[in-house]
């Protein structure tokens, strides 16, 4: 072995002909040598007629050069010669390996090869640059030196390779690969594109931008070389959602292997003109037949469709299809209902609430999506939407007094009761089992009647919110006249609407959400106003109180036409004279 060699010579004081002139050498080896290798040498500012860093001049089978740093080569002679590692008189040239080399500035020629019908293998050495037109300057053209792959940095980590596989997608597509004892494009832990580039794919096209890296889900080695890409008939995927059907199908990857892509590329589907306009849900499996799923696709994971052709971006790999959008049907049995009802259309992997309300007497028995029960339920959300669902819901007849178990209902929602409240009376809770929930406000001489306008706002409320305050709220909008929706105590679109519609009517900024002045013109609506005969009604106004008296009176007369409800009615009859100041 012959290392550590610091090789320079003084200027050269050869004549203007070649004639007397010297060459220099870094180091020579001239007569046939086996197995040598010549590592972990710096050889630089050598001047000459000829100035050859290291040169194998006569036959060196199995010879190794590597890890060394050559620059700086001065020579005298036109063309030059001014060379890294030249090979010469060496039948032997195709059986030496010079790889992580580094060939500095200063040099004409990195590798020459004159030993004809030899091939050199120069790959995996830094030739201080990156481009491969550069290089090829940079290796003898007399016989043949293959240079690539090459190093992409000066301390060879990785290497720029070509892929040569005409039938590949990326034939021709220049990658960067980590340089390891055992890495190849057969077997890498990962892979760079090294530039932009745009893959067609039939009528679609992958675009991957430059420093893009490829990886595989679980960490272990990929085969690049397997990389493929295609577009395929909507018949050659499944396991989609029911009644999901695919528009547009997309191969880019390897087919069952989970890849990942350090950022986003952009993927274009063809769907055809037909859906021009339009916009689409995208979805990705890794095998084409199973766990269809919108992560690995950039939200919101749709795409408009422009020329017939759906565009997005995608971290993750390798089926990707554009798909129809789920639709839920919800429909209600007798003696209820269910918001919104029919058929809603929702986004691929979206959500949608519905509220289910059952009418007076009746309480919700079930609730069903596609044919299994979910339970007695008053409000449902389909979440994670990813196939057409089907929502019913049945009710059934109330025994017993009073809201909540419910007797008959199996456990389920009864519709609530108005509550009368006398002070210095008894307490009587009226049980009509009616999904109208009138505030029923009592003036009198002596004392207060408390009814459930006396309600007090203390929270903010807003979409999403879920609570008993809700309900209140979605009461005082129906009472102003602003919202006719159900009374789910669930904040959902119809109520916000009815907020902003509340506080366009009191010059209140339309947020949609119950902050601190909506909640005070809520408030100051259930407050305290004049009663009859010095007393005090709590939550009333004159407006307020006829409605009252009419929602009562539609409550007796349906309890009469039910029958068998005669003490009800006579406790409704009370309330109603003593509103009414009989």
């Amino acid at each position: 072995m012959i290392t550590d060699i610091y090789a320079s010579t003084a200027p050269w004081v050869g004549g203007p002909s070649y004639g007397g002139g010297a060459g220099s050498y870094g180091l020579l080896v001239n007569h046939g040598t086996t197995n040598l290798s010549v590592t972990n040498n710096v050889i630089g500012t050598l001047e000459g007629l000829w100035a050859h860093g290291i040169g194998l001049e006569g036959n060196t089978p199995s010879a190794v050069v590597s890890d060394n740093n050559i620059s700086n080569l001065t020579d005298h002679k036109t063309p030059s010669d001014s060379v890294g590692v030249q090979l010469e008189n060496n039948s032997s040239a195709s059986s030496v390996t010079i790889n992580s080399n580094k060939f500095g500035s200063g040099i004409s020629w990195g590798v020459q090869n004159v030993s004809s019908g030899t091939t050199a293998n120069a790959a995996n050495n830094w030739w201080n640059s990156t481009s491969s037109s550069e290089i090829s300057g940079k290796v003898s053209s007399i016989s043949s030196v293959v240079f690539e792959p090459y190093c992409e940095n000066s301390d060879c980590s990785s290497v720029i390779t070509k892929i040569d596989m005409p039938d590949s997608p990326i034939n021709g597509v220049k990658l960067s690969i980590p340089l390891t004892s055992t890495s190849t494009v057969t077997s890498t832990p990962s892979v760079t594109f090294v530039a932009d580039t745009t893959i067609s794919a039939g009528t679609s096209t992958v675009s991957i931008p430059q420093g893009v890296t490829i990886r595989k889900y679980d960490g272990t080695n990929l085969d690049v070389t397997l990389i493929s890409a295609s577009s395929s008939a909507t018949s050659s995927i499944s396991g989609l959602g029911t009644g999901i059907a695919a528009q547009g199908v997309l191969q880019w990857g390897i087919p069952t292997i989970g890849l990942e892509f350090s950022s986003p590329i952009t993927l274009n589907i063809y769907v055809g003109d037909d859906l021009n306009g339009q916009t689409i849900n995208v979805v990705r499996s890794i095998s084409g037949s199973s766990s269809w799923t919108q992560d690995g696709i950039v939200p919101p994971a749709t795409c408009l469709v422009t020329g017939g052709l759906c565009t997005f971006q995608a971290t993750k790999a390798s089926y990707y299809a554009t798909v129809t959008s789920p639709v839920i049907t919800s429909s209600a049995g007798s003696n209820g209902s269910i918001y919104p009802s029919g058929q809603t259309t929702v986004t691929y992997g979206g959500s949608q609430t519905y509220a289910i309300t059952p009418t007076m007497g009746y309480a919700v028995s079930d609730v069903t999506v596609n044919g299994s029960s979910v339970g007695a339920l008053v409000s449902y959300t389909a979440s994670g939407v990813t196939g057409d669902l089907n929502i019913v819901a049945s009710f059934t007849s109330a025994s017993g007094f009073g809201g909540g178990g419910g007797g008959g209902g199996g456990g389920g929602y009864v519709a609530p009761a108005p509550t009368a409240t006398v002070l210095g009376a008894v307490s009587t809770p009226v049980s009509t089992s009616t999904s109208i929930t009138p505030q029923v406000i009592v003036p009198v001489s002596q004392g207060q009647v408390l009814g459930a306008s006396a309600f007090r706002f203390t929270q903010t409320l807003k979409a999403g919110s879920e609570s008993d305050e809700v309900m209140e709220l979605q009461k005082a909008l129906v009472r102003e006249g602003v919202y006719n929706g159900p009374l789910t105590g669930y904040f959902g679109s119809l109520t916000e609407t009815g907020v902003k519609a509340f506080q366009k009517k009191y010059g209140i900024d339309q947020a949609g959400v119950v902050g601190p002045a909506t909640r005070e013109k809520l408030n100051s609506l259930s407050g305290t106003v004049s009663g009859i005969g010095g007393g005090e009604v709590l939550g009333a106004s004159t407006s307020g109180t006829a409605q009252a008296v009419a929602e009562i009176q539609g409550i007796i007369d349906s309890l009469k036409k039910e029958g068998g409800k005669d003490q009800i009615i006579a406790v409704l009859n009370v309330v109603l004279s003593l509103i009414q100041g009989q």
